[in-house]
């Protein structure tokens, strides 16, 4: 199991090649590139976006780091159309394609939330399965994540497939080997399931990917672990349990926001050694 850090908020401020070289010198193996976090995204998916991600390429490589998952915008809404002629849509594809050219094997892309009168499998069916030439195409997975999002009237949350159950089966119905799950904890946490029971409940074949933070089981707060309530023993047990055979994957972006830049790198190094205590007890456990 590999340490791996969504790196995208900091590149905003640092630059991706010094990004790069931190998240090295810490310790870390892997990155996930979020591109929803870039700004301005137009920018890094202009119509030379892949000699882009080639140089990309060449700095991880040099800099010893592996892009093993990333996260392709989520500004994609219902009733637009799902061809390349949408901006929202092309983006989407644009980053498949970068994400693969830097390495990644699989691309988290969110569900699309609909009106109540609308079936959510029904259309993220064909959401989802509008993508699988681009798969193919560009050689990489898609992994679907259990989530929340705020309400356009106000700010209860909108679960989206948030028991395993649910997850699975409608990774099932997509009937296709280029389809995983990414189970975010903190999301499993705020949805009322623990992240240890969500994750023991999984369909281990379909379990790939994660996106690990902590939470006070109400907020969404993308912090490490450690600094909320979830319990980091139980859920290491849990992921020796099921078998989990994926990479270990921080989604900390609200923890390391918070931070000047001149002690970044010691935030950063208490994350990483977090992070390779957790896959020590996952060692243990397994």
């Amino acid at each position: 199991m590999r340490l791996a850090c969504d790196i995208s908020n900091l590149c905003n401020r640092f630059g991706d090649e010094r990004v790069f070289q931190i998240f090295h010198q810490v310790g870390f193996e892997c990155i996930d590139y979020s591109f929803n976090e870039i700004k301005p995204l137009e920018k890094l998916l202009d119509d030379d976006y892949c000699e882009k991600a080639r140089q990309f390429r060449e700095m991880l490589d040099e800099t010893g780091l592996v892009c093993n998952q990333a996260h392709a915008p989520f500004q994609f809404a219902y009733g637009e159309k799902m061809d390349c002629s949408e901006p929202h849509y092309r983006d989407i594809v644009r980053t498949m394609e970068f994400a693969a050219i830097m390495g990644a094997s699989r691309i988290v892309i969110h569900a699309v939330t609909v009106p109540e009168t609308i079936d959510i499998d029904t259309y993220n069916r064909q959401y989802y399965h509008s993508f699988l030439p681009y798969c193919e195409q560009f050689g990489i997975e898609i992994a679907v994540e259990n989530i929340a999002r705020k309400h356009s009237q106000g700010e209860n949350l909108v679960p989206v497939w948030d028991t395993p159950e649910e997850l699975c089966r409608f990774i099932r119905s997509l009937e296709s080997p280029w389809f995983c799950a990414c189970v975010d904890l903190g999301h499993a946490a705020i949805m009322t399931c623990p992240p240890e029971k969500f994750i023991s409940r999984m369909d281990s074949s379909l379990l790939k990917a994660l996106h690990v933070h902590d939470t006070n089981f109400h907020d969404d707060c993308h912090t490490l672990p450690y600094l909320q309530h979830q319990d980091w023993e139980a859920i290491m047990r849990a992921l020796a349990t099921v078998g989990y055979k994926g990479d270990f994957n921080l989604e900390i972006l609200l923890y390391t926001e918070h931070f000047p830049d001149e002690v970044v790198v010691s935030a950063l190094q208490l994350a990483a050694d977090v992070g390779h205590y957790l896959i020590k007890q996952f060692q243990k456990y397994k």
